[in-house]
């Protein structure tokens, strides 16, 4: 009986412990190792990121979308791709014949970032990712993730105007 006991308490472990793993998860993504979250967006059941293989996301994603391309500006090289989806615009960088996620632009209020929108209050704002941000005069509150992105909340009258996210070379 304590055998079958036992069991039952590491397996309860187990399940309590993957629980807490994907609830932080979803709060934000996976830790940095300095603490800070990494950001995403979720669209179309696909997650995107700063520095995500675009090919990936273009392979599992349904979503219709325009599509456009430029010559990169410094400091990438190459090919830079706009992907406009409904409710986000992806620009990429080509790194060792890939093609990465640069930035990710929230067009609406249907997607968010963990839990910030566009019209979010800056309260609301706060209590979602933290008071551990950076402010410029012209009101452009900059979180850092753990792996050097970025996410940019640029406020007006007390709202969330604008969520960006940026891998950290495009951040320069």
């Amino acid at each position: 009986m304590k055998k079958h006991y036992r069991f039952l308490m590491r397996a309860l472990t187990f399940v309590l412990l993957a629980m807490l793993m994907l609830s932080v998860t979803a709060c934000g993504g996976e830790g940095g190792s300095d603490g800070n979250p990494n950001y995403s967006v979720t669209v179309g059941g696909v997650t995107l990121a700063p520095d995500t293989d675009m090919a990936t996301v273009l392979a599992a994603i349904t979503e219709t979308h325009k599509y456009s391309e430029s010559s990169a500006c410094p400091p990438f090289e190459g090919v830079e791709k706009l992907y406009d989806f409904t409710s986000v615009k992806v620009t990429t960088y080509q790194k060792d014949g890939k093609d990465l996620v640069m930035g990710i632009f929230l067009k609406d209020d249907s997607v968010n970032v963990s839990g910030v929108t566009i019209g979010t209050s800056v309260e609301d704002m706060k209590t979602k990712l933290g008071e551990n941000y950076t402010e410029s005069a012209s009101g452009i509150c900059v979180y850092t993730a753990g792996n050097g992105s970025k996410l940019k909340c640029i406020v007006r009258d007390g709202a969330v105007a604008s969520v960006q996210l940026l891998t950290k070379q495009a951040d320069s």
